[in-house]
Formats: structure tokens, sequence, C-alpha cells
């Protein structure tokens, strides 16, 4: 497990040392739903910067379909620019988040732990967290873990907002979790995408960045045998 925050790759160039975090506000709504959320992104410098530019420019394209985010969204805009522009490095902030992450520490965490977060981070990756979801990954997660706590993993949704982006958090995770664990707890996540009979291709896509950034790529593995 990494001590510190120069044993992590960034998550998005996978060459040079992790360096910094931040975090986005966003608008993705319609109409009276605002659809707010923050995004954490965490990598090297240049690497964040770039993914604050993209997912601003993607506030610019989708964020003025509700009443609420015709108001917040010239502030969000103006934030991420100026977030993107000042970024520097920030260990300390790297510190926290392996924390927030629970790869922190000298002991490896609990599998389930890790389950809830990497769980909640994909619910909440749509910035529209439903009920629905979190019931279904409440059941799926007592049949697949013994030790799975509905209030714990509901505690963990609550405060999803100080979690990374799937694929980052995922890649968090890799180095603290063996090969086994990361099996089991990305086979929660398809159950979880596929409880409802079919798989959105928007889903595929997340679940495929998730098995990619847990080490799980493989020659004939894909998450179509499960859609």
């Amino acid at each position: 497990m990494p001590a510190d925050a120069a044993a992590l790759r960034c998550p998005h160039c996978d060459a040079r040392a992790m360096e910094t975090v931040a975090t986005l506000p966003y608008t993705r709504g319609f109409l009276l739903d605002p659809g707010l959320g923050v995004k954490t992104i965490a990598g090297c410098v240049p690497c964040a910067r770039r993914a604050l530019l993209a997912e601003t420019a993607r506030s610019g394209l989708s964020g003025w379909f509700s009443l609420p985010g015709l108001v917040a969204n010239p502030v969000f805009i103006t934030y991420g620019l100026a977030r993107a522009l000042l970024l520097t490095p920030r260990p300390e902030r790297i510190a926290t988040l392996m924390h927030t992450a629970g790869v922190s520490g000298p002991d490896t965490p609990a599998p389930v732990e890790a389950a809830y977060r990497l769980a909640a981070s994909m619910i909440a990756a749509d910035a529209r967290i439903e009920p629905a979801e979190i019931a279904v990954a409440c059941e799926i997660g007592r049949k697949l873990f013994a030790s799975f706590s509905a209030a714990d993993f509901r505690s963990v949704v609550a405060n999803h907002r100080t979690l990374p982006a799937p694929g980052e958090l995922a890649l968090l995770l890799k180095s603290a979790l063996d090969r086994q664990d990361r099996e089991d707890i990305y086979q929660y996540l398809i159950a979880i995408a596929t409880a409802d009979g079919e798989m959105a291709k928007e889903e595929q896509a997340l679940l495929a960045r998730i098995a990619e950034s847990l080490g799980l790529n493989r020659p004939g593995q894909g998450i179509d045998q499960s859609a």
C-alpha cells in the first residue's frame, strides 16, 4: 500500500505522480431538477487542469437546462476556469483523499469498505442518486458480503461528495486490495448495473474504466458477458 502521495500514479496519464486534488461544482439537471453536484478530481497538475477544463466545458454545454442551473452555471463556469488556472501541487490534499478512500494507514481496508465507496461513487456519477438504486445496492451487497451494513453504506452514499470519480477511486483502491477482492467488488458493481435487466452504454463505459483502474483488464475479459 502506498505510504504517501508520491507512491500514487496519476489516474489520467498513468505516467507522472499524483500531485493535487481539486473539487468542482456542476449542474446537469433539467427543468426544475437542478442536478447539482461536486466532482473531485485528482492527478498530476497538467492532467487535473485538463480534467477541470473539460468538466467546465461540459457545464458550458449542458448545465443550462434547469432554472437553478441558469443562475448557478455562470458561477460554476467562472470558478472552474479560475480553479484550473490557479491549480498547484497540494500533497496534503492527496493524503486527505487517500484517507477518505480508505487506503491510508498501516492496515489493508476491508473489501466491504472499498465496495461501499466504489458503489457510492458509481451511483453518484450521473449526479442523480435514486432511492431505488441505493435499495438495490444494499440488497445485492447483503448477498455478496457477509459483513455488509446497509446503514454504513447509506452513510457513505450521503457523503459521496468527498469521494473522487469512480475510475480515480478504483485506481487508489488497486494498491490496497488483492486481486480476488478487486474481482469481488467489480462483480458487485456489475450486479448493481444489471439489476434492472439491462446495462446502458454509459454504464458499460463507466464499468470498463473502473475495471481498467482496478487492474482487471485481461484478454477475453469484458462486461458484455454480464449485460
